[in-house]
């Protein structure tokens, strides 16, 4: 994806490592393959920058969109995974109807 300002974003991969957010350089050599395979351009262009982030889930990684159980003006809408942006109009609209159903 090329962003407004010029820059060119390639990603993203997925790994189980728990609360490490280092960066390897598999992943990396992974991600530039694929986006020169696609933009072959990009061969001649420095990698400037690279990062990580974490991907909250629940367990089993099935999202809790529910009303608290013990605050009655507070609503989980998490665990999503990597499936937040993907989720995100669905499970807004169950937050929606659960908050103007509870009053």
């Amino acid at each position: 994806m090329q962003r407004q300002d010029g820059v060119v974003l390639a990603g993203s991969t997925s790994e189980d490592v728990g609360f490490d957010k280092g960066v390897t350089e598999s992943a990396r050599h992974s991600l530039q393959n694929k986006a020169e395979e696609l933009m072959p351009m990009l061969k001649k262009y420095n990698i400037q920058n690279q990062w990580s982030g974490l991907r909250p889930g629940s367990q089993g990684n099935i999202p809790m969109i529910e009303k608290h159980p013990k605050y009655n003006n507070v609503y989980l809408n998490t665990g999503h995974y990597r499936y937040g942006l993907t989720m995100a109009p669905r499970a807004a609209a169950i937050v929606t109807d659960l908050i103007t159903s509870h009053g």
